[in-house]
């Protein structure tokens, strides 16, 4: 969601979500979950032509991750963490009717969270392809 300033300039929030996996870890190949998510504020510059738009955007995520090893050890203990990072995306928007447009995004977020004594890097590019409605106010 994104408000406009003017000549292209936004301010905005999103939501990051859906990431799961579920595995095996450890040397006794025990189950686990991971699931990530988070929320970005951002600025960015959207240009506009005809009927394609590009943009560049900036920010600030807070990023959280939550994950479960099925262990006799761990018993099921969760180990959550959150942490926050810069956030910088580009993208583009093809228009297909007068609000419904095709949408990709590629964003790099550098995030690495401590939940204990080890570091666990989670950052990295993200992609982002979909479908949106775009509503005036």
């Amino acid at each position: 969601m994104a408000i406009g300033l003017g000549r292209g300039f936004r301010l905005g929030a999103a939501y990051e979500g859906g990431y799961s996996r579920t595995g095996v870890i450890g040397l006794y190949n025990e189950q686990t979950s991971l699931e990530v998510s988070g929320v970005e504020l951002f600025a960015g510059y959207w240009l506009k032509f005809d009927l394609v738009v590009f943009y560049l955007r900036g920010g600030w995520g807070n990023y959280g991750y939550l994950q479960t090893v099925q262990s006799p050890v761990a018993r099921n203990y969760p180990v959550e963490a959150r942490a926050q990072t810069v956030v910088a995306a580009a993208g583009i928007n093809v228009y297909l009717l007068d609000r419904l447009f095709l949408c990709g995004e590629i964003k790099y977020v550098p995030l690495k969270v401590k939940p204990y004594e080890t570091e666990v890097d989670l950052g990295g590019w993200r992609y982002l392809v979909g479908i949106g409605y775009g509503i005036r106010f």
